[in-house]
């Protein structure tokens, strides 16, 4: 995996000065804030499970962003996720991170969309395993899934 390398350059002005001349720009103008209703309030919960016998431990993080209705448009809109870390005693290559994420957008009668995906990290000595699972669905119907999996050299990580 490569990535691009970008950079910003902006003067530093260090304090205001009348000389520069510049142009005052008023107060900033912004739409007023829509009216919104909430369905499912939000939270967040995290719990720790372990397992003294098979030396396993589990973290587990829900993040439910709450469902809420626009009223203007009568659209609704979901976000969901769990995250879910575990690791074996004595093992650090039994550690295993997966996220699970949900989003909904919905506009009746004519949207009812979903997106679910699964993220799944674990590695060997050599290598980072990084399997995924994304699917759409209109209206409770699954109308497209793709799976894939990538392979990463550790390279000293």
């Amino acid at each position: 995996m490569t990535t691009g390398v970008s950079s910003l350059d902006l003067p530093v002005r260090t304090k205001p000065s009348k000389e520069i001349g510049l142009p005052n720009l008023g107060k900033a103008v912004t739409a007023e804030p829509l009216a919104i209703v909430p369905t499912s309030v939000p939270h967040r919960s995290r719990t720790i499970r372990r397992d003294f016998v098979s030396g396993q431990t589990e973290v587990k993080m829900v993040k439910s962003r709450g469902r809420y209705l626009m009223k203007d448009t009568q659209t609704e809109i979901a976000g969901d996720s769990v995250e879910t870390y575990t690791i074996k005693d004595s093992r650090p290559l039994s550690a295993r991170a997966q996220v699970d994420y949900s989003i909904l957008i919905k506009r009746e009668p004519k949207w009812d969309t979903q997106i679910k995906t699964c993220f799944i990290l674990t590695a060997t000595e050599q290598l980072l395993n990084l399997t995924t699972h994304a699917e759409a669905y209109c209206k409770g119907a699954r109308v497209w899934a793709k799976s894939w999996e990538e392979i990463i050299m550790r390279n000293g990580i």
